[in-house]
């Protein structure tokens, strides 16, 4: 048997966070200035601290990947998939246990990076080659490709600052898939671009394995990841919980998310092919900022005729659901043909969320009101609220209006 490209073994990533109550009164404040570099001092001579908390953003992970396969990368927020990958592609160190790679290393762990905003695109792809070994030659050789790939030919030469989420992916992603690499390490790549950009993307996977490189790739889409991986690792609370053939793992990883009640959702015959994020509020298809519009595209394709399905849109956070809509009332019931294609568009004036991560969870099923039993295909994506100035706390920011009510002049106490 071949020797595997990559090798983890007992790979274990700690964070320390150190933190400290704030001061209640300006005396304190005081008194935490004059002993902060005391403490900071005591740290550095191992004194324990008071205020610190231990984090294992992964432990105890072992697996082997070999030249030509895609492995897909799954589990739910905070699981330690994008840790992971830092690891391999040599952006942080693990705290214990070892990796080895066996070739050169291409990364696009999130949008722009790698880039720097000041360069233009042409000089960021030079930038990109030499950042992971290669020689000018080497991507001169490549260059034209790249841009012909990415499409963005009339902008090469403008500074990547001003390019839009859409254009950091598609040079992002040309230069990771064509510059001379074993292995090709992607997350959450293809949750940004249009669907004709997603296809071509697809693609571009399916042959890097067949010519014999390695794809890692993290994706909450679970169509994309049943359509490109043939093997999955299923991360939880970063640990492995499960690594094995794709099909098998989804449904586990389906059943853990949703319950018994989720059927297969390779068996029912509508796909949910993409879903989007936009709106005034919305960067990278998944930052939306704290109480501004957003739309959610749907993109369904049928297996097989569909004669009535229904659409559930929830709102999730930590495996808890804060709210749920469906289509029923609200548009046509759902009627597909074999091969065909429909979009549909939800409007939202405002999702009233609170700072903090949460899903999207899309759920496509046969209407309840004539199946025993329906089945049902779901999409769970990233959906991350943001706003810097806020101090609310909590899940949900309800809309309200505060006012002060000023005491009558009978009420003042003489």
């Amino acid at each position: 048997m071949a020797d595997p490209i990559v090798s983890v073994r007992r790979l274990g990533k700690r964070y320390d966070l150190h933190y400290s109550p704030p001061p209640d009164t300006l005396r304190d404040a005081v008194v935490d200035v004059i002993r902060a570099p005391i403490r900071r001092l005591a740290r550095k001579n191992g004194a324990p601290n008071l205020h610190s908390t231990e984090i294992w953003a992964l432990k105890d992970i072992s697996f082997e990947v070999f030249s030509g396969e895609v492995i897909g990368i799954i589990g739910r927020n905070g699981a330690g998939k994008s840790t992971l990958l830092k690891i391999l592609s040599r952006v942080t160190l693990p705290t214990e246990g070892w990796v080895e790679i066996n070739g050169r290393i291409s990364s696009l762990l999130e949008i722009g990076t790698g880039f720097h905003p000041e360069l233009t695109g042409r000089e960021n792809v030079y930038l990109n080659g030499a950042i992971i070994g290669m020689s000018k030659r080497e991507i001169r050789r490549k260059f034209d490709a790249i841009v012909d790939f990415s499409e963005i030919a009339d902008f090469i030469d403008t500074p990547t600052k001003f390019y839009s989420s859409g254009m950091l992916v598609r040079l992002g992603f040309a230069v990771a898939a064509h510059l001379e690499s074993h292995i090709v390490v992607l997350d959450e790549v293809l949750a940004v671009g249009d669907v004709a950009f997603r296809e071509k993307c697809e693609a571009v996977i399916r042959n890097l394995a067949k010519s014999g490189r390695t794809v890692l790739i993290v994706s909450h889409n679970s169509e994309i990841i049943r359509r490109l991986a043939g093997r999955i690792a299923y991360l939880e609370r970063g640990r492995l919980k499960q690594m094995g053939e794709s099909a098998a793992i989804l449904k586990q990883y389906h059943r853990d998310a949703f319950g018994d009640a989720v059927q297969d959702p390779l068996s029912f015959p509508v796909l949910i092919e993409s879903v989007t994020v936009d709106g005034p509020g919305v960067r990278d298809g998944i930052y939306v900022r704290v109480g501004t519009p957003v739309r959610l595209r749907i993109d369904l394709v049928a297996r097989e005729p569909v004669a009535d399905a229904v659409i559930f849109v929830s709102v999730a956070r930590d495996g808890t659901m804060l709210s749920r809509d469906d289509s029923i009332g609200r548009i046509e019931p759902i009627r597909l043909a074999a091969e065909r294609r429909r979009s549909y568009v939800i409007e939202y004036p405002g999702i009233p969320l609170a700072p903090g991560n949460f899903e999207f969870r899309i759920r496509v099923r046969q209407n309840p009101a004539i199946a025993d039993r329906p089945l049902s295909a779901t999409l769970v994506i990233p959906l991350v609220a943001v706003d810097p100035m806020s101090l609310t706390r909590g899940h949900i920011a309800l809309a309200q209006t505060w006012r002060e009510i000023r005491p009558h002049r009978d009420d003042n106490p003489q």
